[in-house]
């Protein structure tokens, strides 16, 4: 069902642990510094690659920095309870949003949903 998987590389060293390294380099002072999502989603919008819409299956309050990027026609995956939803909630970040929210509290929810929306 997805097209796109995004994702920190990773490689397993000489004792058997996972080693997470750089997805790219950013400027972002609100992403973690490994991946600044919004950059990544800029870079997917304005490739030769177009998506009918983008799923984006989330939790961290810095997954605010992509959904700011998301269109109408776009879904945030958003995960009850957690940082990104106090955030859009508590304190009031929803309204900077143009795209579509749909809550989630487990993998359950999201097959749920994934298989209502095709």
């Amino acid at each position: 069902i997805f097209d796109d998987i995004i994702t920190n590389p990773a490689r397993e060293n000489k004792e058997n642990i996972l080693d997470l390294g750089r997805y790219h380099t950013h400027e972002c002072s609100n992403c973690d510094i490994c991946m600044c999502k919004g950059k990544i989603i800029k870079e997917i919008l304005s490739s030769n690659i177009h998506y009918k819409n983008i799923i984006f299956i989330c939790d961290g309050s810095n997954d605010f920095c992509l959904g700011k990027e998301l269109k109408e026609h776009d879904v945030l995956c958003v995960r009850k309870n957690f940082s990104l939803y106090k955030k859009l909630y508590k304190k009031g970040y929803k309204d900077n949003l143009k795209c579509k929210i749909s809550l989630w509290e487990n993998g359950g929810d999201i097959v749920h949903f994934l298989n209502t929306n095709k």
